[in-house]
């Protein structure tokens, strides 16, 4: 009965010592969980920190760089990609980069008929500037002759008194004051547009 006992009391002080680093690994797997979730708890913080920063592009970097020295390991093991994942972004960055390609060409094309057609704008704009001067001058210019025009009426009715070769003058500075009171209207309708 002593060696059941002895054999009992070494199976209770082996069971013991099971209880006891069982309870002391609970104890540190209970620790690690709270580093973790501390840990955790900071990068969260830190996250949130650096978004702040994302319109800001030299901000972001700059929080990026110190959550990157702060949270990453240095002992960090690169995986191995998948080749079919690796085959489908390479495919995937050959189209995008012929799009752009090709948008480029796009707006070289756009912008190039852009051009043109601003330059012939311009073109029609200066022709349009020279003929509204001179069609200015030409108002000018027929103010100034619609004095003298006042002063053709008096001598007209003088010619018509004095015989029939002024007759023929009077009938030719009539035509003359018909294409005046003509280019007149014209002029008025050019200015009206502008």
């Amino acid at each position: 009965m002593s060696s059941i006992n002895n054999t009992l009391g070494l199976v209770v002080d082996e069971l013991d010592e099971k209880q006891k680093s069982m309870h002391e690994h609970i104890r540190n797997q209970r620790d690690t969980i709270s580093k973790q979730r501390s840990k955790l708890k900071e990068i969260k913080d830190d996250v949130y920190m650096t978004v702040q920063c994302i319109q800001n592009y030299e901000g972001l970097r700059e929080e990026v760089e110190k959550m990157k020295k702060k949270h990453a390991e240095h002992n960090i093991r690169k995986t191995d990609i998948d080749p079919d994942i690796y085959a489908e972004y390479i495919s995937q960055r050959k189209y995008l980069e012929k799009s752009v390609s090709m948008l480029k060409k796009h707006l070289q094309k756009d912008s190039e008929i852009h051009k043109q057609d601003n330059l012939r704008i311009m073109k029609d704009n200066v022709k349009l500037i020279k003929e509204i001067n001179t069609l200015r001058k030409d108002i000018k210019d027929i103010k100034l002759s619609g004095k003298s025009t006042d002063d053709n009426a008096f001598g007209l009715q003088r010619a018509q008194t004095a015989g029939p070769a002024f007759m023929k003058e009077n009938r030719d500075l009539e035509s003359s004051e018909n294409t005046l009171a003509d280019r007149k209207k014209f002029i008025g309708k050019i200015i009206s547009r502008f």
